[in-house]
């Protein structure tokens, strides 16, 4: 199996990790690190991707405003270093600095790229990102840089994104530019976005410049088609050819075990060659764990039609710490055309548990739909090389900053506090905190941060939560001068 596949296989769940953004005059006293969860970025492609990379992108692009949940960070994301190795040796070769501009309600991630002495770094680049007094995110711009951190002023952007909302707060619009676009005030290409009654997306348009027409064409469409329990069932995608006119280009279908967990998607492709049909492509399948964790995740390719079977496969199995956030993928690669297993890649997650993810402020970009699996702040990231010996890859250092504490309240561990059972299938939840006997203060927010629910109970108490939709929630629980921030998935 290919890097580039594995690396494709770990954004797919939310675990590409931002990679190039730090700086030598932020780094502070500890390691830490955070995901790339799908930014935006994902969404600004030449055709629209299937299933997860689509639909966590559009989620996130929908939702893609500040997490307002009024709590108390600790600790925020300065920066991140990443090496490369050499013969075992690391060698630094990109680095990166967050800014966080609250008056200008902006964020700018600095890129500081290799040079060609080993282990020195020059800034080069940085992207800035917008939102608006309802703290949607609006636009992004990518622009050159010298390093000086005088100049951020955004005044020769190279690229520039603009988002465009609906009255729901869903994205409808969303509009690219290049340098040559931004001169003649014009978009290089456009994306729209239809959705149906229940707010899910229905259709997704893209619209790219034609120099002929001096005006956008439509260029391909997705179809979206959802079940009886909003989850997504189906995909068709259309494609413009330049001679035979409309055509399918693919088509991809999903099946979902009793709690609504994803457990395999099937691909076709649309074969002119046989037939004008839809011919399998790739499928996909999903393990969990009891308590609903990611166990493996499968692809099969090369579909055989004279036996009805695939000829090779590629598989990334999860596992767990103790103390339940993710440890460790490895990537395991049949070796054709025998499907024998091989072990390719390994990436392993280094954590501080005695810190909570929610505890940590993170660029706005970043902190929306964080992957369930991962509930404490990593220290670094390790990609090694297993096929012959373990041999070092990649390896990504996230650096933060303590917080000044504004709040009289301790944060409680999290092994004093539960919440459980999560994800949680019934319409009750679990509501524990050790060595306390009073009356417990619940709140719940959805990852947009906005309040749901605001009770007090009495301590290993059942909350209902009846009244929410399936997704992901956060849980604030109080108990006098102590406070724990958990998070639970409702099925």
């Amino acid at each position: 199996m290919s890097k580039f596949y594995f690396i494709f296989l770990c954004n797919l769940f939310g675990l590409a990790l931002l990679a190039t953004k730090g700086n030598t005059q932020q780094e502070v006293s500890f390691l830490g690190n955070i995901f790339e969860i799908l930014n935006s970025d994902s969404l600004h492609q030449d055709k629209p991707v299937t299933f997860y990379r689509a639909i966590n992108s559009l989620n996130h692009i929908q939702q893609s405003r500040v997490n307002k949940l009024h709590t108390d960070y600790i600790y925020v994301l300065d920066s991140t270093v990443r090496f490369d190795y050499d013969f075992n040796t690391p060698i630094k070769v990109g680095k990166g600095h967050i800014l966080y501009d609250t008056i200008n309600q902006r964020e700018l991630s600095l890129n500081f790229d290799p040079t060609s002495t080993p282990n020195v770094l020059i800034g080069k680049s940085y992207t800035v990102r917008h939102y608006n007094d309802k703290e949607f995110f609006i636009r992004q711009s990518f622009n050159p840089w010298d390093g000086d951190y005088k100049n951020l002023d955004e005044s020769n952007p190279l690229t520039i994104q603009t988002f465009y909302y609906d009255n729901n707060g869903l994205l409808e619009r969303s509009e690219s530019q290049g340098r040559q676009e931004i001169e003649e005030n014009r978009p290089s290409s456009v994306r729209l976005l239809y959705y149906n009654d229940n707010q899910l997306l229905e259709r997704y348009e893209y619209y790219s410049w034609d120099n002929t027409l001096d005006s956008l064409t439509l260029r391909d469409y997705t179809l979206y088609r959802h079940n009886d329990q909003k989850l997504l069932d189906n995909i068709v995608q259309w494609d413009l050819h330049p001679v035979r006119g409309w055509e399918y280009l693919d088509s991809t279908s999903f099946t979902y075990n009793e709690v609504g967990q994803l457990v395999k998607e099937d691909n076709f492709f649309w074969s002119i060659s046989k037939g004008n049909i839809f011919f399998p492509n790739f499928q996909r399948n999903y393990l969990y764990n009891t308590n609903g964790t990611l166990k493996s995740r499968k692809r099969f390719e090369s579909y055989k039609e004279n036996t009805n079977t695939w000829g090779v496969f590629q598989m990334g199995e999860f596992d767990y710490h103790e103390y339940g956030s993710l440890s460790t993928i490895t990537s395991i690669d049949s070796v054709y055309p025998y499907m024998i297993p091989e072990e390719y890649y390994e990436i392993k997650y280094i954590h501080d548990e005695n810190i909570h993810q929610e505890n940590v402020q993170l660029p706005r970009s970043l902190d929306q739909g964080f992957h369930e699996y991962q509930n404490h702040i990593l220290l670094t990231r390790e990609e090694n090389s297993i096929r012959y010996g373990s041999s070092p890859v990649e390896r990504v250092e996230y650096y933060y900053s303590k917080l000044p504490t504004t709040s009289t309240q301790e944060v409680i561990k999290q092994d004093v506090a539960s919440i459980y059972p999560n994800p949680v299938i019934s319409n009750n939840i679990n509501v524990f905190v050790s060595d306390y006997s009073s009356v417990l203060d619940v709140t719940i927010y959805n990852i947009d941060g906005q309040r749901l629910r605001q009770k007090q109970i009495q301590n290993n108490a059942q909350l209902n939560i009846a009244h929410l939709e399936p997704g992901i929630y956060i849980m604030r629980i109080s108990a006098g001068e102590k406070y724990y921030n958990g998070k639970f998935v409702r099925m």
